[in-house]
């Protein structure tokens, strides 16, 4: 995969061209998907990405083989859904379709069967997402649970502590919990 600094488009549509045609014959294949759906979000094709991350996220649900890549699947449907955040390109107009809002519910419930599966090295990944999602379906006091437990060890697996400590000061300022939420943010000055 292409990373951003080396991203070339012309590039990426021949990859998509390819990957299509194989997915056809492999509909079942959830690395060809997740890739597919990648590459979609990166060269701005929102209904195909649609597409692609409603049928990722519903294989594997079914056949849950392997966490790391469902982790990826789930952190490629969660960019699909930040995409269409707006409904135009230039708006400030959120898009509260059904749509987007049973995208973020399949993503829960992908996260909650890798929550399961236990895998301790994305552990702290998945409890991340998790609570970003909980946070985004209004559930606050789940969310700071959630990221609690991370600021409690310490996590630092692909997410900077002070982020998830910034992010727990947020929803304890939400839930009221001015006194704690300034202790938060003191700990990050400090810091």
């Amino acid at each position: 995969m292409a990373d951003l600094v080396s991203f070339d488009m012309k590039d990426a549509l021949l990859q998509i061209e390819k990957l299509e045609s194989k997915v056809r014959y492999e509909q079942d294949n959830l690395a060809l998907i997740t890739e597919l759906l990648e590459l979609y979000n990166k060269t701005g094709k929102p209904e195909k990405a649609k597409f692609a991350a409603e049928q990722g996220l519903h294989q594997f649900q079914r056949n849950q083989l392997s966490a790391s890549q469902g982790l990826r699947l789930v952190e490629a449907a969660l960019e699909h859904w930040k995409l269409i955040k707006y409904t135009k390109k230039d708006s400030m107009r959120v898009n509260l379709s059904k749509e987007r809002s049973s995208v973020l519910t399949e993503i829960k419930e992908c996260l909650i069967i890798l929550a399961r599966m236990n895998d301790p090295k994305l552990k702290q990944r998945i409890n991340f997402h998790l609570a970003y999602v909980k946070e985004c379906l209004g559930s606050f006091q789940d969310a700071l649970s959630l990221l609690s437990d991370l600021i409690t060890v310490q996590a630092s697996d692909g997410v900077e502590l002070s982020f998830i400590i910034l992010r727990a000061a947020i929803l304890l300022q939400h839930l009221s919990g001015h006194a704690q939420a300034l202790e938060y943010l003191e700990y990050l000055v400090d810091d």
